[in-house]
């Protein structure tokens, strides 16, 4: 799909789709548990990422956008069968300065380190709670950064759909 806007430049968005029946009308979470971080060093500002803490819930058939603040969802369009948008990298300011450091830690060597961790999709039949199903258990969904001197790149991994976006 992409990366976002100016607000979050290395946020990569993905929009769902789901096969295999009519599901328009239900609602779809996401639960993510152990992150792996290989790009984090024991100098930099921040900690280790070892989980990964937002849950995201979408109504299916509903494509929902999220404004420049982070903060208010606002619907966009229907399309039967799809929820959206997921997004995987990094995004507000605090991101963006993880992102930085791990480049910065990256440069001298050359070499890429990745941030990884594994999700699971469930499906409600109805409302937020109750009797439902996961269509999709343990994936894993991730983030790769390569940096050298002179060029840095940032990769987001969902479903085996990746996005680029070369970092400055």
């Amino acid at each position: 799909m992409g990366f976002t806007n100016a607000y979050w430049p290395y946020l990569g968005l993905y929009l769902q789709d789901l096969n295999g029946g009519t599901f328009t009308g239900r609602y779809v979470t996401e639960f993510t548990s152990t992150a792996s971080d290989e790009c984090w060093r024991s100098d930099n500002s921040f900690s280790q990422l070892t989980s990964l803490s937002d849950r995201g819930v979408w109504y299916v058939g509903s494509i929902v956008g999220i404004d420049s603040s982070g903060t208010t969802a606002s619907y966009l369009y229907s399309r039967a069968n799809s929820y959206g948008y997921d997004n995987l990298g990094f995004y507000l300011s605090s991101g963006s300065q993880r992102l930085g450091e791990y480049v910065n830690n990256m440069r001298p060597t050359g070499n890429a380190c990745s941030v990884t961790a594994t999700q699971t999709m469930y499906m409600y039949c109805t409302g937020y709670t109750g009797a439902g199903q996961y269509y999709t258990s343990g994936s894993t969904i991730g983030d790769i950064i390569a940096a050298t001197a002179t060029a840095a790149s940032l990769t987001t991994t969902r479903s085996s759909v990746t996005n680029v976006r070369n970092y400055p």
